[in-house]
């Protein structure tokens, strides 16, 4: 008798196949001449925050230097971050976003944002 998994493999090996990706359907959906916005996580805190202030955007994927994207910069992460430095004499908008974007876990401990590059 087989398991419940067993029975399902097939149709996930299926799905997955044909599936590009967690940012592939987003991606289908802009225009060929527009790009994602990306943010190196060498950026500085103070050009992302001005980069989501003119984009009207809340939130911004932070990339690698292989431009995999590693997490996400938010606001609730950098005011996270400014509250944590409250006390000290560092400027949280000088500090690079690789100290301060939100990385997304699974149980194994792999990112998810990581499994996807945008090209």
């Amino acid at each position: 008798m087989n398991s419940v998994l067993e029975d399902l493999a097939p149709c996930t090996e299926k799905r997955s196949a044909h599936r590009p990706g967690p940012f592939g359907p987003a991606k289908v959906l802009l225009p060929t001449d527009q790009q994602p916005i990306l943010l190196p996580s060498r950026t500085l805190a103070g050009d992302g925050i001005e980069r989501m202030l003119d984009n009207r955007f809340s939130q911004i994927p932070v990339t690698d230097d292989n431009q995999r994207i590693i997490g996400v910069f938010t606001w609730k992460s950098f005011s996270t971050r400014v509250a944590d430095l409250a006390s000290t004499k560092i400027k949280p908008t000088e500090l690079p976003i690789r100290d301060l974007y939100q990385r997304e876990q699974l149980g194994n401990g792999q990112s998810p944002l990581a499994m996807e590059t945008i090209k």
